[in-house]
């Protein structure tokens, strides 16, 4: 099937950026290619997907450039429902701005425009003014000419090469922020509510195009949270849920709270509790309609949703009280308590033993 995601957030401005990074990587690049069909319109291939994502994510420590031109393949990309959460993954870790490198330009990178332009006037205006400047000045001026010749073309070299780290340095943090921004906004094209917590972190993000993206994307992620989310959540999703709560936006406030109530565990008890009290205290001072009604809106989302968080949190504690029996590798005859949820790893020492157990022990060392 064709790609999920459009490629309409990308603008002018955007495709202008891509394609001069496109021109600065080398012939041979495989991005380069998969980039040049993707800017014509094409079809990427299936079987580039997992190659896209590797490079999105930047864990091989692709530079920003790079990361840019493989989400925008990954718009024009083939995909198959298994490539789903492969490319969900990757546009998380670059919606969070991890795994960020700083790579060194490849030395078989081709000449730039600028660069061609440079070097077009050294070897056709330079070189023939030293050599025309033999004949034309006076012998006991040339060595100051020569000299001055030289120190202007080394001030140049370092002024060019100050300009081309500026330049590169303006193209990486360019690329930076379209890369994220238009991550935030394909994980809310997918619907993927597993990146809430990333998208929130981004919500206060020091890059304005970042956070207006997840400002817009946070609604629709909070929306496509679902019962039957409960428990496939990253851990840090309720935490970032909760810190949305607090916040001056009282619509996202509420559509957070209702998000907890589908797929929140018992760690949002607490932070729900004193929302609804704080929408209370409110509620008594404020007279403006309009924000009597966005408070009165968290507030009985709050009251609706703590009566399910506190029993997922009253199930999540007596899932860890509970015991299971498990056999000792010292003494298979000897049985263990071990909790319910526990890994094999906790040392037999520091485990129950049964009632009756526990007194034969006790009347064998005795004797």
């Amino acid at each position: 099937m064709t790609s999920p995601i459009s490629k309409n957030s990308y603008d002018l401005a955007d495709e202008k950026l891509i394609r001069k990074i496109v021109r600065s990587l080398p012939p041979s690049s495989g991005l380069r290619m998969w980039a040049g069909r993707a800017l014509a319109g094409e079809a990427i291939p299936t079987d580039v997907i997992p190659t896209l994502c590797t490079v999105l994510r930047g864990g091989g420590g692709e530079p920003w450039p790079n990361r840019l031109i493989a989400g925008r393949c990954l718009a024009s990309a083939n995909w198959r429902n298994s490539n789903r959460d492969d490319v969900c993954t990757a546009l998380r870790e670059a919606a969070a701005g991890r795994f960020e490198f700083f790579a060194p330009p490849s030395p078989r990178r081709p000449l730039s425009r600028e660069d061609k332009w440079i070097l077009a006037i050294f070897l056709f205006v330079g070189i023939p003014l030293l050599v025309i400047g033999k004949d034309m000045i006076p012998e006991q001026f040339y060595e100051r000419w020569v000299d001055a010749a030289v120190g202007v073309s080394i001030a140049g070299i370092i002024l060019y090469g100050i300009g081309t780290v500026i330049m590169r340095s303006n193209i990486s943090s360019e690329s930076r922020t379209i890369t994220r921004r238009r991550a935030i906004q394909m994980l809310a094209e997918l619907g993927d509510c597993r990146a809430i917590g990333e998208v929130a972190h981004a919500l206060h993000d020091t890059d304005s195009e970042v956070s207006k993206a997840a400002r817009s994307a946070l609604p629709v992620l909070l929306d496509a949270v679902r019962a039957k989310h409960y428990g496939m959540l990253p851990k840090e999703a309720t935490p970032a849920l909760c810190e949305l709560i607090y916040g001056s936006d009282r619509l996202l406030a509420m559509q957070a709270i209702n998000a907890l109530a589908r797929a929140g565990d018992g760690r949002a008890v607490e932070p729900v509790m004193r929302q609804k009290e704080s929408a209370i205290q409110t509620l008594h001072w404020l007279r403006a309609e309009h924000g009597r009604d966005a408070e009165v809106a968290v507030l009985e989302a709050a009251e609706r949703a703590l009566p399910i968080l506190e029993e997922r949190l009253r199930n999540e504690t007596a899932a860890e009280r509970l015991l299971r029996p498990a056999e000792s590798p010292a003494n298979p005859a000897e049985v263990l308590l071990r909790p319910a949820g526990s890994a094999t790893s906790v040392p037999d020492t520091q485990l129950l033993r049964p009632a009756e157990a526990d007194a034969t022990v006790k009347t064998d060392q005795a004797q």
